[in-house]
């Protein structure tokens, strides 16, 4: 019995979740037998023993990772270069779904010898519960980064709730985003205005203006954010130019522009971290659970593969034992009857014999029964 040369690597993130996993995979797995394959039976051609020179190696193989390390959804995909890559779809590999190449690897002459090394590896590469429990830490990673920008994050199996929807101020709709708003816009006014007193706009009487055009241009910028203190910001920066064609206007064009800087902090309601951070404390909370939701799904899809091993072979030993009883009853039997017919014993006596022959019999048909299906 040696020791595993491969352990489980899962994602960095899980927290306490990777050690504990860790810890409780290899505690089970110790003493898990390499060779020889205990769940199969002897192969055609046994390879060769090894001969008192021959040392293995005890290089650690490479790891089996669980493939959780390999996405990253808490942070948002970085604006440079491509500063619309935040905004793009994030496009997820489906889970595969045929088996790992070690399965071919692993047969020989028709045959698939396992050893239980062998047999947990395939579990964890090829369980499908694995694959679709692999989804959801990576739902409440984007649940966590939903969360840091202001909004409530998403659930996940075992957790109670995704987020509070509780209303820090139940007399105003408040959409409180801790993301930055950048918002801007331009207005453009064009104006033909028809005139019927030569005395407006200082036209004069001597005037021959039909009409008055006019121009208006308005370029707006504004800059809000909310911060989990409780603190409100909003800039804004105004800009107008309007100009026509009265000769009697001092400035034409005119520019108008203005600067507005807006700071709230609140005081009582919705003061202190604590209450604005709470969906992103759910969120993180929802990880941990994910988390360890993994890991039990891990444990238990090991846990069932030593199981139906050692299930196997048992059965496989519990059918040669009925073998051996079948065996030492048909001897009795035979036996029992040669000396009823010497008359040295009574009918009843080979009659028991009989009935322990067709139990054990039956104990066989049941054993092979439970070997196939195991």
């Amino acid at each position: 019995m040696t020791s595993l040369r491969r352990t489980l690597s899962v994602s960095g993130s899980m927290l306490f979740a990777r050690p504990l996993l860790a810890v409780i995979l290899a505690a089970t797995l110790v003493g898990g037998p390499v060779s020889p394959a205990y769940a199969q039976g002897t192969p055609q051609n046994p390879p060769p023993a090894p001969t008192p020179q021959a040392k293995t190696s005890s290089a650690p193989a490479t790891p089996i990772a669980l493939g959780t390390a390999k996405h990253h959804y808490s942070r948002a995909p970085r604006p440079f270069p491509n500063i619309f890559a935040p905004y793009h779809a994030i496009k997820v590999e489906p889970s595969t779904l045929v088996n790992s190449p070690r399965i071919e690897q692993l047969i020989h002459e028709g045959k698939l010898e396992l050893s239980l090394q062998d047999a947990v590896e395939l579990a964890l590469e090829n369980s499908v519960d694995i694959a679709v429990q692999r989804y959801y830490p990576w739902i409440a990673d984007v649940g966590i980064l939903k969360a840091s920008a202001g909004s409530s994050g998403y659930g996940t199996p075992g957790a109670d709730i995704a987020g509070s929807s509780a209303s820090l101020n139940p007399f105003a709709f408040v959409i409180q985003s801790y993301d930055p708003l950048l918002t801007s816009s331009v207005f453009f006014d064009d104006r033909k205005s028809p005139i019927n007193n030569p005395f407006i706009s200082g036209t004069g009487a001597g005037a021959t203006a039909a009409s008055i055009v006019s121009h208006t241009a308005t370029y707006n910028t504004q800059y809000q954010q909310y911060f989990p203190t409780g603190t409100s910001m909003t800039v804004t920066y105004d800009n107008t130019r309007s100009s026509n064609s009265a000769a009697a206007n001092f400035f034409n064009p005119a520019v108008q522009s203005s600067i507005f800087l807006g700071l709230t902090q609140n005081l009582l309601s919705g003061f202190g971290l604590t209450v604005n951070r709470r969906n992103i404390i759910i969120a993180n909370n929802n990880r941990k659970i994910a988390n360890l939701a993994f890991t039990q799904q891990a444990i238990t899809s090991v846990t069932n593969t030593i199981t139906a091993y050692w299930e196997l072979v048992y059965a496989r030993e519990n059918v040669k034992v009925e073998q051996q009883a079948v065996a030492v009853s048909e001897k009795l039997f035979n036996d029992n009857k040669k000396q009823l017919e010497i008359g040295t014993m009574a009918p009843l006596d080979v009659t028991r014999a009989e009935a322990q022959l067709a139990t054990d019999r039956q104990n066989l048909i049941v054993a092979q029964t439970v070997q196939l299906q195991d």
